[in-house]
């Protein structure tokens, strides 16, 4: 993943940090702590200072360097580090009656939101005395994982009821007559598109499936002849799990 750079306004310097250093010196300072974390040195200067020693007693609560009470030289840097990283992102349980009692579909798959975070560290003869946040924002938002909790129980009221085989299947070339996605009456495949032979179920028809939950004849397959069905899955692990079984089908008014 390519991330943003930081785009804050900067005093020029002048950078021989590498990203390879860069990353080091965060993760050595605490800064680097989130997922694919990228830094880079935007901004760098030097000075050399004459302090005491009872100035870098009072300044140096790191306790990394220790002076006598005679006056000396210090080089300190102070270096701008942009760190950018992506963000964890929540999942939202949402009740649907679409879906059969306490199955789970996913319905919007979440990304993290990318952060960007610029710490001043400032080092004195080399050591970490200081690390200041400068400046902390979002330049891009989150978006939840959207999981429907299937609430729905069939109550009746079909026009035919089947017993039937029922098969898995998902969207792949090997399964599919070559589109894994266009289905024979021109709807999309996905989750509650089931194939059927159509001189039993006709294509359109809207069903219920036990173990599986509402569904839309919606295809056709070569194998699919006589009382069987092919249930759609987007996971191969789903279609696996689901195996070959009989079950009953309604089909709805």
């Amino acid at each position: 993943m390519r991330l943003p750079a930081y785009s804050g306004r900067l005093v020029p310097g002048t950078i021989a940090t590498t990203q390879g250093n860069a990353m080091k010196m965060a993760v050595q300072a605490g800064i680097a702590t989130g997922l694919e974390v990228s830094a880079t040195v935007t901004h760098t200067s030097e000075i050399v200072k004459l302090v005491t020693g009872h100035e870098r007693q009072r300044g140096a609560p790191r306790g990394v360097l220790s002076y006598s009470g005679q006056p000396a030289f210090v080089q300190v840097r102070e270096q701008l580090v942009s760190i950018v990283e992506r963000m964890p992102y929540e999942m939202q349980y949402r009740p649907e009656q679409s879906s059969v009692r306490g199955r789970v579909v996913v319905l919007r798959t979440g990304t993290g939101g990318v952060r960007q975070r610029v710490f001043r560290l400032t080092y004195e003869d080399g050591s970490l005395v200081s690390v200041v946040l400068v400046s902390d924002f979002r330049v891009e938002p989150a978006e939840r994982d959207v999981i429907a909790v299937g609430t729905s129980v069939y109550r009746g009221g079909a026009t035919k009821e089947l017993y039937v085989e029922a098969t898995a299947y998902t969207p792949t070339v090997q399964e599919t007559d070559s589109d894994p996605w266009t289905t024979a009456s021109g709807m999309k495949s996905g989750l509650g598109v089931v194939a059927v032979d159509p001189r039993v179920i006709p294509l359109g028809s809207k069903l219920y499936v036990e173990g599986y939950g509402y569904a839309i004849a919606g295809d056709t397959g070569g194998a699919i002849r006589g009382n069987r069905i092919d249930v759609f899955f987007y996971s191969h692990d789903e279609m696996v799990t689901w195996g070959r079984r009989w079950v009953r089908v309604f089909v709805l008014p």
